[in-house]
Parts: C-alpha cells; structure tokens; sequence
C-alpha cells in the first residue's frame, strides 16, 4: 500500500505483469476467502490461476480503486489450464510486490 495522500495513478499493463511475475516467482500472493472458496462451482484452480497469469494476457485493466486498502484493483483476461478464457480479479500492493486474487471466473462471453 501507498501512504494515504493523492490518489496514484495505476499501473500500466507491463507494471502489472512484473509485479504478479515477480509475486509468483516468490509465492508471494494469497487468494480471498471468497475466491478460494465461495465458488467451488466454477472449479477453478490456483493452479488455473496461476497457469493463466503466467500466460500472454488479453487484457489488463484497472477494475477500481480501494480507498480502504489504498490499493487499484485489475481485470486480468488470459486462460486456465484446459485453455478455456479466465478474468482473474486481483489487488496489487505495489510497496510490497505482491497481489491478492479477489475472484477469478470462467469468460462465457
């Protein structure tokens, strides 16, 4: 997290990328409650989480910003292991280089 001030701008989608590269490489990223377990349904894996944000994305956008975690939010689209289209939602804390997957769910769009 940013020290609370004037909003920052988000990331670009190279920032984004080095920094959950960098978060995977170190296991250094966690996933919600609501991400790990809210939807067993969806029969998403952290595997397929992980597969996709190590893959060439579709696209990267900032989703919206926390002011209580003072951090951006991003839509990631790329694909699971079985190839199928993944929006992975995640938060990046930018002073710690980590990320925390929020939701993630299948693209049937």
């Amino acid at each position: 997290m940013t020290s609370i001030g004037k909003r920052p701008s988000p990331l670009s989608p190279a920032q984004v990328r080095k920094i959950v590269l960098e978060a995977i490489d170190t296991e250094s990223y966690k996933e919600t409650s609501h991400a790990s377990l809210d939807h067993l349904e969806r029969m998403i894996s952290i595997n397929d989480v992980l597969h996709g944000l190590e893959q060439n994305w579709t696209a990267c956008n900032p989703e919206e910003f926390s002011d209580w975690h003072w951090q951006w939010k991003y839509r990631i689209t790329t694909t699971d292991l079985d190839e199928e289209a993944l929006v992975v939602i995640l938060a990046i804390d930018t002073q710690n280089k980590t990320f925390e997957v929020i939701t993630r769910f299948h693209d049937r769009s």
